[in-house]
Formats: structure tokens, sequence, C-alpha cells
């Protein structure tokens, strides 16, 4: 089944930002969500990661997740410990540091990706939008905006 991708900024954070067509004709009533595109998945050598269920066609908005921002001392603390690995770079200027509270969280690296996370720092979200056309069963990776601390895997 085609879809009709129709962004709708009042859906809740961390819910999918996708509505279906027709529901632009209700505003009144509640928007009617539709599942994700996504599911998670293991990867050998990659650990969990995101892969489409269906075709995502370019500049679609994946998911929307809240962040926890935090200063640079609790970087630096943050960093020594398992949840650095899940270290996000925050804002505009990507000058703040953030975790992640949602899917987007368990993204893989990728020198080529599909996919780029987008701040929005009133409302302390990310989201994850498509930069090309992904295709059923394809990984959904975004470029980590720091130097890697392990070997990509092919």
């Amino acid at each position: 089944m085609r879809r009709n991708y129709v962004a709708d900024r009042r859906l809740a954070t961390g819910l999918p930002s996708r509505v279906r067509d027709t529901d632009r004709q209700n505003r009144s009533s509640l928007t009617q969500l539709l599942p994700p595109v996504f599911s998670i998945r293991q990867f050998k050598r990659k650990g969990r990661g995101l892969v489409a269920t269906e075709q995502i066609p370019a500049g679609v908005r994946i998911v929307t997740c809240p962040v926890i921002v935090y200063d640079d001392e609790d970087a630096g603390r943050i960093s020594k410990t398992r949840l650095g690995d899940y270290n996000f770079r925050f804002g505009e200027r990507q000058n703040r540091a953030c975790i992640v509270l949602g899917a987007i969280s368990l993204c893989n690296h990728a020198d080529e990706p599909n996919a780029e996370i987008v701040c929005n720092e009133t409302e302390l979200t990310v989201t994850l939008v498509a930069l090309r056309p992904i295709a059923e069963g394809e990984e959904i990776c975004i470029r980590y905006r720091r130097p890697l601390w392990f070997t990509p895997a092919a």
C-alpha cells in the first residue's frame, strides 16, 4: 500500500510524525497515527539498529524523540560510562551534547548515510529524516558527528 506522507507538528514527541492525508480534512479529531516505518534488528558485528519496514521517500520525518541535554562537566563524566557511546551533539551549531531517549539512539554509523538528525532546541527533540529514498529492508544509518571509537562494520 502506497502512503501519502503529510507532516503534522501536533504529534506527541517520540511518535512517528506522519499522518494519513485524509486526516487533514478533520483537524478537530485526534490525529490518526500510522505504524512506525522501521523496526529494531540485531546486526552481526554492529549490534542493534533500525531497518525500514517499507519504502521511505526522501525528506520523510521517520521518528522524533526527546533528548536530555547536558553541560560539558556532565559530558566528561558520561563519556567514561557506557552511555558515552550514545552521546549525540545537539543544537543548530552542534555545540551541546545530549542523550536521545528513543529509537534514534540505535542508529548505526555509515560514511554515506541515508538519514540525518535534525535538532529542535525549543522542544528539546531530535528528528530522524530520510536523506534519500530508503528501500524496505535497508538499514537506516546516520553519520556520527564525532571521531569513531570503533572500526566500522561492512
